[in-house]
């Protein structure tokens, strides 16, 4: 429950319907890579020049060298950050398999790579796990972690697709165990704000983004972490974690 609410809160997910989450559906490889850029604050840095329109930075054809992903695709950026990080290296040299399923020991691993591949000392009850397997001691290290806890106290089924609840309570319980200063972007298009931070402390206050001012326009709210819909009213809770961005939307006055 806490962390659905925390994915729709930073805008990581999004519910199916008005009225639905989509607990138990399937999460596809290019919308569990895109969670992970998302909660990365949304990085472009790995983005050249010849992935950009020449007259603008209009995404045109981003080169992420798997034939399978297609250069204007709303998931290409994130899948070429994951590359370019280590997050993942596809499932062969030159397939990613974007509309894939994705499964519990594949989303582990990814999370495991995003943390520096980490090795840690620890038994695992679960007996459908080979010790030969990719992802061992990526669970290894999330069971060490808490978060991942297995279907059952022995079971936890590596092949099974890893549906939007749990997808969204790994990335959640990652984030919490981080304890780390993450950042804050603004991006005002010259209007002024004053008070914002720049960096927050997970688990320690709860503050509101103060509204920023643009001479001769009238703000109708942040997007960006927060979602592609605008909000006047963005609170950061003491349970938020992630890199921050936000985008201040203005309309011209008449």
């Amino acid at each position: 429950y806490d962390s659905v609410n925390w994915s729709l809160r930073n805008g990581y997910f999004s519910e199916i319907t008005n009225n639905n989450f989509g607990i138990g559906e399937k999460v596809s490889r290019a919308e569990a890579i895109t969670l992970l850029w998302r909660y990365a604050g949304r990085p472009g840095d790995v983005l050249t020049k010849e992935d950009l329109s020449s007259t603008s930075a209009a995404i045109t054809d981003i080169k992420t060298g798997f034939t399978d992903v297609l250069g204007n695709m709303w998931y290409a950026n994130a899948i070429k950050w994951a590359k370019e990080v280590g997050v993942t290296n596809g499932t062969s040299t030159t397939t990613f398999n974007p509309n894939e399923a994705i499964n519990r020991a594949d989303f582990i691993a990814m999370l495991w790579r995003n943390a520096g591949s980490p090795k840690v000392d620890t038994n695992i009850p679960f007996n459908d796990i080979d010790e030969n397997a990719y992802y061992y001691e990526a669970l290894k290290w999330g069971y060490n972690k808490n978060i991942v806890k297995g279907i059952s106290e022995n079971e936890f089924r590596p092949s099974s697709y890893c549906t939007r609840e749990q997808v969204i309570t790994f990335l959640y319980r990652y984030g919490m165990l981080q304890d780390s200063t993450y950042s804050i972007d603004y991006l005002l298009f010259n209007g002024k704000t004053t008070g914002n931070k720049t960096s927050y402390i997970s688990g320690t206050d709860t503050f509101t983004l103060n509204e920023p001012t643009k001479e001769g326009y009238t703000f109708i709210g942040w997007t960006g972490s927060n979602g592609n819909i605008p909000n006047k009213k963005i609170i950061i809770t003491k349970e938020d974690v992630g890199n921050k961005v936000y985008i201040a939307n203005f309309k011209k006055n008449n």
